[in-house]
């Protein structure tokens, strides 16, 4: 296999933007969550402002959930609550790339696209995959989720993209996932999701960070050669 690009290499190529708030669900359970997060290339950067937020992106991916993701700022969180999601007000801000990110980076680097889009089963941050099933095994709300049916107006617009544009899908082998997995699968974009699947599997994409090298840079190869 063809060497990978590094880390240090792709931070200076791409540049990552991310909706983040919290989300209310009483007064003691409240959750930081990020809705969406937007990979750049640096030299086609244009302002966070109205008219990039409808730039339509060369791809978009689903993920597990946004993990330890943050903002390179820390400031108040914008608490939102199941009653006031779709008030939304989509503003991003610079968020630090993690070494999943990069897996993605990678795969615009080998496409040469110069935007994509990462949407979740679950807006939650959480970098414990144990805890995150614990989490959502306890809420008695999907409003977490994008796939909701409370935010199907969100998906659709964050979702807006070119005709050709692939829908991803990378959320990982878990069984735990099932019920968010069926929230996507049925949703408007179930029939269109393509990606390196376990074998035998209709819905269990592999994750792009698995643990071994040599699986991380599979991950790569092979999702080049299914997005076409």
């Amino acid at each position: 296999m063809e060497p990978f690009i590094t880390a240090a290499q792709l931070k200076k190529k791409y540049i990552a933007y991310g909706h983040f708030y919290c989300l209310k669900f009483s007064e003691k359970i409240v959750y930081p969550c990020r809705s969406v997060l937007d990979i750049i290339l640096r030299e086609a950067e244009l302002p966070i402002d109205e008219p990039y937020i409808k730039r339509k992106p060369n791809a978009v991916f689903i993920m597990m959930n946004p993990g330890s993701s943050a903002p390179i700022e820390t400031k108040s969180c914008d608490i939102r609550s199941n009653e006031s999601l779709n008030d939304f007000k989509w503003t991003l801000v610079e968020a630090k790339p993690d070494i999943t990110q990069y897996q993605v980076m990678r795969i615009m680097d080998k496409k040469e696209w110069c935007h994509i889009r990462v949407i979740n089963l679950s807006d939650i941050r959480e970098p414990n995959s144990d805890k995150l099933f614990k989490i959502i095994k306890d809420l008695d709300s999907n409003c977490h989720s994008i796939f909701s049916k409370e935010r199907e107006f969100e998906l659709i617009e964050k979702c807006d993209r070119d005709i050709d544009a692939p829908i991803i899908g990378a959320w990982g082998i878990s069984n735990s996932l099932a019920p968010l997995k069926e929230l996507c699968t049925k949703s408007t974009l179930g029939n269109i999701i393509i990606g390196y699947k376990e074998k035998g599997s209709k819905d269990k994409y592999y994750h792009p960070l698995p643990k071994s090298a040599d699986k991380q840079k599979a991950w790569v190869t092979e999702l080049v050669k299914i997005v076409g």
